[in-house]
């Protein structure tokens, strides 16, 4: 008599691979949307300092609030600004990141307290 079917040796390899499989698509999922959203807080920073210093060229100081002429991502916001520096944050999904016009790019940290 010839019997048909997996032994249960076969399926315990196979649900092994799948979850190993699964376990690497979430790891590489969650490290996929992380990369993402730095690169769109960091464009969205770059576009927001640069309304900023176009500020700057017209009256002589920063503004302490974001230029209505930038149109990108509302989350955006100035923590402070003087006549010669300024640090705006932008936050989304946990992810805070800065631009502080010294440095003159984005980085993942919050804004010094004080200038």
């Amino acid at each position: 008599m010839k019997k048909n079917g997996f032994t249960v040796v076969e399926l315990m390899i196979v649900i092994v691979v799948i979850a190993i499989l699964t376990g690497i698509a979430i790891f590489g999922y969650a490290s996929w949307r992380s990369d993402t959203i730095e690169t769109a807080l960091s464009s969205d920073l770059s576009s927001a300092a640069s309304a900023m210093k176009q500020e700057l060229n017209f009256n002589n100081t920063y503004p302490t609030t974001i230029p209505k002429s930038y149109r990108g991502n509302t989350d955006i916001s100035v923590k402070w600004a003087n006549s010669s520096k300024f640090c705006m944050e932008a936050e989304k999904s946990n992810i805070k990141m800065r631009w502080l016009s010294t440095e003159d790019k984005a980085e993942r940290a919050s804004c010094p307290t004080t200038p």
